[in-house]
């Protein structure tokens, strides 16, 4: 009798399924998350720059760091909801008349500083993919920083040449 009474309990407790606990670390979109496991209550979705984008090589991807006088360049991430960013351009050294610019076709999405001080910064909490057409003109070096969500510290950084 007691093993029939050992055999039911261990039966019922194995047999019942716990009742799922939804979790920012359960690689399911529930809750109220934007994405698997971000955004909403949870930690915010990652801030994506492609390689390339339908202007041609992002200038924002970590990799190029180098960039052809007179070519047609993107300017590129994919801003999750909930995301922001600020792009900030600082030229070092740039010979005679050389600079970058942006088509203004193209602006969608980016809040755009002028140039001051050899400094442009490009601001957006617009979700979903933004896209800039840009280009380099003459021949130049310096810095671009990436503050991602808010952040008063650097995110992400790279020095480039045109």
């Amino acid at each position: 009798m007691k093993n029939i009474f050992l055999y039911t309990t261990i039966l019922v407790l194995f047999s019942c399924n716990p009742e799922n606990v939804e979790s920012c670390t359960d690689g399911i979109l529930n809750q109220n998350e934007t994405d698997i496991d971000c955004g909403g209550d949870c930690v915010l979705c990652d801030i994506t720059y492609p390689s390339s984008n339908s202007y041609g090589v992002n200038v924002l991807d970590s990799v190029t760091h180098m960039f052809i006088d007179g070519s047609d360049y993107s300017f590129a991430c994919n801003l999750p909801i909930g995301t922001s960013v600020v792009v900030e351009i600082v030229g070092d050294t740039m010979v005679g008349t050389s600079s970058w610019f942006y088509d203004n076709v193209t602006v969608d999405g980016w809040v755009i500083s002028d140039v001051t001080n050899k400094t442009q910064t490009y601001t957006s909490s617009s979700f979903g993919d933004l896209n800039l057409k840009f280009e380099f003109l003459g021949e130049g070096n310096g810095v671009i920083n990436i503050y991602e969500n808010n952040s008063n510290t650097v995110t992400r950084s790279k020095t480039f040449n045109w």
